[in-house]
This record gives C-alpha cells, structure tokens and sequence, in this order.
C-alpha cells in the first residue's frame, strides 16, 4: 500500500462532481386513469427478477472465508471518501447524508443501523415506549469516554436533542415534545404524539460527544473533533483530506456494550477527497488509494470486469431517490395542478436516467419509497407506477392548466445531472424548467421549505413513518409539510397511522396510495452502490454500510 503524501492529497482533493446519484429535485405525480393505455415496454419496466422484500440488501460480490483465513487489524488503508459530508466534521448537520461511512468514524450514536435496516445498541443500554406510546425511557452506559477522556452522562444527551429540537436541520426531532435527565445516566423523551418509528430514528440521528468539548472548540467540530467512535482525527482539511487513527482506548472495546456490528478493523484510515470520476480511476489504477467506498457509477464497470486486480462488490441503499413537488400557494402553477404534475411523472425516462446518470447501477421503482425501506409492500411491486409515456404526458399537459411558465427545479450546484436529464426529458413535452443551482450548504438548508423551488429531488428511507415526518406530515413544519403542503386529510391519514395500534400494512399503503394519486412525489430509482479494493488487500469478510458501500472500517481483512 502508498501511503499518501500531502502532495498526493491536494492533487486528488476538492475535485467538481461529475455525473452520479444526485441531490436534485423535481416533481412527483400519480397513476394513470383505469383503462388507459400505460406504454409498458421492456426500455421503461424494471429489470425481470429484480429482489422485494421489507428491509432486503441483496448485495453481489459478498465473501466470507473468515473458516480458512486468518483475519488482523489492517495496518494502513488510504481511502477516496468522494463525498461532500466530510466538508465539515460537526456533529449538527443536515439530514442529508448522516448515514455517510465517515460520520460513523467520527460519531458513535445512541442506536446504530445494520445493513439489514436493523436498530442496534449502541450507546444506549437499555430503551422502552410506556403505555401512552409517547414517552420513552433511555440509560446510556455508564462508561462513555471521548477521545480526550471526556465521561458522558444523560446531561450530555439531552443537551444534544434540545439543540437540535430548536433547528430544522433533522425533521424529526420537532416530534420531540420534551426530553429531561432523569438521573445520571437516565433519560426521558416524550413525543407529541404516538409515533412509530420516529423515537427510533431519533435516536439513530443522536450523536453523542461531549458538551463540555464541543463549547471548547473554537468552530463547533467543524475542523477538529474530539471523537466518541472507534476513531480519533489527526489531520483535517475540509473536502480535502483527513486521517484517522484507531483508538485503543476506545470505551466500548472489552466491554459489554462491544459490538461485532461496530468494530474498527483498520489501524490507521487515510482519506481523500475525490470528486471526479476520471481522477477515481487514476487514484486506484496509481495505487495512490486502496480503495473508494461508492464510487463513481460511471467508472464502476472497468473495475467490476477487472477482478484479475480489482475486489468489487455491490448492493443496494436504504434510500431511494425521488422527486417532490412544492405544494406553496406561493408558487400555485405547480402546487394547485395535478395534471401539470402527472405530466412531468410520466415524461420522466426512468430507465433512461438509470442508464444514462447511473450507468446501470441502480433500479426503477414502483414507490416512492424504495423496496429496501422497512415495511415496504412487495406487492407494491405489481403497480403500473408513472411509466414512460411521451403521448400520456402531452395529453395530461393540455388537460394542466400550464401556460408555458418557466418552473424552478432546485438542484445542488456540486451535482446538476439528473437535473439536466430532467429538464431535458420536461422539455421534449413543452415543460420549461429552470436550474436553480445552490452550494451544497445552502441548498441543504433550503429543501425543506416549498416557498423556494417548484421541485427537487433527494433521497431518504429508512422507515415509512420516518419519511412521512420529514416530508407529508402537514403540522411539522410552519408552512404545512417541507414541501409547504396543507393537506389536511393526508396529514390526518398519517398521524392515524403511524400510531403504534394502526401501523399496520393496509392503512400504511392507504397512505401511499394517496401519495401516489395525487403526484406529490414521484420515485426515481433506488441506486446501488460499487465498492472497488485493490487487490494487494485482501478482503475475508464483507460488510456492509445501510447505504450501500462496504463499510470498511468493519469488513474483515487477512493479516498480512
């Protein structure tokens, strides 16, 4: 293995982002009138046996020969990351990418996510819902330790959720009605209501550090961090580079709370941060890094066809990309017309984009919500969802009360492709939309308010009920929901259902099923992440992140 020189490190740094999954934004629309024809060619239907199933991640390339071979820690890995999380390393960010493999690096969490969608201790002993289904009893360890021999207590949980209650950068936390310590390790959280899911996906979006550290640091984490994980950061640059030591005095190692879902089975973690695909292909081809977690989809075949030097593996994420609609009666052209909105749904190639953007390495949906989400219905699998009809759009155009109005897509500057393949497929049915292209940090502020775009696109998952409060649920935010939607009978649909008594298959895809007829959100495609490791290391056992890439950090390696 090359270590990386910091010459080596500003030369493959802070590279443009070229054509992969993106955060754009767009439109979602509703089905078909019964009877009509739907255009069902092979090009625009999902690919013939393609898995479903509540929480699957059927994955390719996966090894176990931990019975034949000796595994050790892996003494140095130079890793390209390639992802814009790692711009900042401060424990309140966005929700947008907070399953990111590096913030596992840096972060422990009261639950942490398995590749199988499962909710595993974490930080937390113990957890339970009283009888009201609103109030929820926590106890963390007692042993907790940061980097700098900081001891966490309760205090240090609650300061964390009452600091993130009080923004909008994690919906789901405006759920929370109260939380108070209640003893040295104890807490209790009361919801505004009975909720499935969302105390869970709460606590999976708790961090946990040390308020003590975290009002000693001079900007908030952002360039230094004083680590709970498995990890402690020796060098920093923001989107540039960074590098990771393994703490041997971790809390969690010898102890009870140790987990074989949450280990740290590299020595010494170098990262990069690689943006752009041709200059992937040159880091792993020069041996300047070992491996890229999720790399480029556009330069992921080559090293799949090379096995002779190259390990790869591949697997689907926990979120699916999808497309939203502003439901603002500050921007009504879009908000208050259905056909305009089922026009858009239906002129979108899904297989094209699939083909196009994601060079294959993904799949078409038939939700919203992706078939790796928890609770997902296979049978949902049998709709007729949106498909690709040029003839259907420009029929439900003329019936849209559309006048040629330029309608603003909201799009991620770092990431304008989907967008533009978008804008071109709108186009070819006379829709005229716009880029309105932000910085990353501003457009991940930006997202969740439907007074400032007429679409976008993102992706989310991990539970129904969660992605029902960050996006449907009318009353979370000030407006309506984030698309600044006022639906009340859709709002009350959901705060029916996601009550524990009621969450159950029928009522959940009642909900969908609303979703989908009124094209408030239309489902893109659920990507498949390409993990690439050079040969020269030697994976034993594979193991995954929730999103897809391998989670290096915790596969197993031979000892060398």
């Amino acid at each position: 293995m090359n270590n990386l020189s910091r010459r080596d490190f500003l030369k493959y740094a802070g590279i443009g982002l070229a054509a992969t999954s993106a955060s754009a934004v767009l439109v979602s629309c509703g089905p078909k009138e019964t009877g009509e024809n739907t255009n069902d060619t092979p090009d625009n239907t999902p690919n013939d046996g393609t898995p479903a199933g509540t929480g699957s991640t059927e994955a390719t390339g996966e090894v176990d020969n931990t019975d034949t071979v000796e595994t050790a820690v892996l003494p140095h890995m130079n890793v390209s990351t390639g992802i814009a999380s790692f711009a900042s390393m401060t424990p309140f960010r966005a929700v947008s990418g907070q399953f990111g493999y590096n913030i596992r690096w840096l972060y422990d969490r009261l639950l942490y996510v398995s590749p199988s969608g499962e909710r595993i201790k974490q930080c937390l002993k113990d957890y339970s819902v009283q009888e009201d289904g609103k109030t929820w009893d926590m106890e963390i360890w007692d042993f907790i330790t940061d980097s700098e021999g900081n001891h966490i207590t309760a205090a240090d949980i609650v300061w964390f959720i009452e600091t993130y209650m009080a923004t909008p950068q994690k919906p789901c936390f405006g759920n929370i009605e109260s939380v108070t310590q209640t003893g040295d390790y104890t807490l209790q959280m009361v919801m505004k209501m009975d909720m499935v899911d969302i105390p869970e996906i709460i606590m999976i979006s708790t961090y946990v550090c040390a308020q003590k550290a975290f009002e000693a640091s001079a900007d908030g984490f952002a360039s230094s961090v004083v680590s709970t994980s498995p990890y402690k950061v020796t060098a920093f640059t923001p989107q540039a580079s960074g590098t990771l030591e393994r703490r041997d005095d971790y809390w969690a190692f010898g102890t009870e709370a140790e987990n074989e879902n949450y280990n740290a089975t590299i020595q010494t973690i170098d990262c990069v941060n690689i943006t752009e695909a041709s200059q992937m292909v040159i880091a792993l081809q020069t041996g300047t890094v070992d491996a890229i977690p999720g790399i480029n989809a556009a330069v992921a075949q080559q090293f799949v066809d090379d096995s002779e030097n190259y390990f790869t593996c591949t697997a689907p994420s926990n979120e699916q990309f999808f497309l939203c609609f502003t439901g603002s009666q500050n921007r009504p052209v879009v908000a208050n017309d259905l056909w305009l909105r089922r026009a858009i749904c239906h002129a979108i190639d899904v297989q094209g984009i699939i083909d196009g953007v994601q060079y294959g390495f993904a799949e078409a949906p038939h939700d919203f919500l992706g078939r790796t989400c928890p609770n997902y219905d296979p049978s949902w699998n049998d709709r007729d969802y949106f498909p690709y009809d040029i003839d259907y759009a420009k029929e439900c155009l003329e019936k849209s009360n559309y006048n040629g109005e330029a309608l603003e897509y909201l799009v991620s500057s770092t990431n304008k492709t989907l967008g533009e393949v978008i804008q071109g497929y709108c186009a070819a049915v006379g829709i005229n939309i716009t880029l309105k292209a932000l910085d990353a940090a501003l457009w991940a502020t930006s997202w969740y308010d439907g007074d400032n775009y007429d679409m976008f696109v993102i992706c989310s998952g991990n539970g129904i009920a969660n992605v029902w409060s960050q996006f449907l649920d009318g009353d979370a935010y000030p407006k309506g929901d984030c698309m600044a939607r006022k639906d009340e009978v859709l709002t009350e649909m959901i705060h029916d259902t996601w009550k524990n008594a009621n969450y159950t298959q029928e009522n959940i895809t009642a909900v969908q099923d609303y979703v989908w007829e009124n094209a408030y959100i239309r489902g893109l495609y659920l990507s498949h992440s390409v993990t690439v490791v050079n040969k020269n290391i030697e994976v034993v056992k594979t193991v995954y992140n929730c999103m897809g890439p391998l989670d290096l950090a915790n596969t197993l390696y031979a000892k060398q």
